[in-house]
């Protein structure tokens, strides 16, 4: 069967995040899920929000300080890890500031 080329936006944008969610399944598989829940388990708090004085526990994500694009081999290094929630001044300030340095 031929490879179909999206044509209308709708049909590109689908193709796109169909493409992404492959990408992201080879980086973040199983042994990720799972170390990504004890190390959460391990690190109860957003980094960011406790520096603020804040205890948040909630929407906790790990997040890689040095990019997996840049060192695919510190996914799994502790020194390269921080725990950070999804509020806009955690999680949106050092998503930014990844996207600027790329720029």
């Amino acid at each position: 069967m031929a490879y179909k080329v999206p044509t209308s936006g709708q049909d590109r944008r689908k193709e796109y995040y169909r493409r992404k969610a492959v990408e992201r399944s080879a980086k973040y598989d199983n042994q990720w899920a799972n170390f990504s829940k004890n190390y959460r388990k391990s690190h109860p708090f957003c980094v960011e929000c406790l520096k603020l004085g804040i205890h948040n526990t909630s929407h906790l994500q790990v997040d890689h300080i040095i990019p997996l694009e840049k060192r695919p081999d510190l996914k799994y290094e502790d020194t390269n890890l921080q725990v950070l929630c999804r509020r806009p001044w955690c999680r949106g300030y050092f998503s930014f500031m990844s996207f600027k340095e790329n720029l």
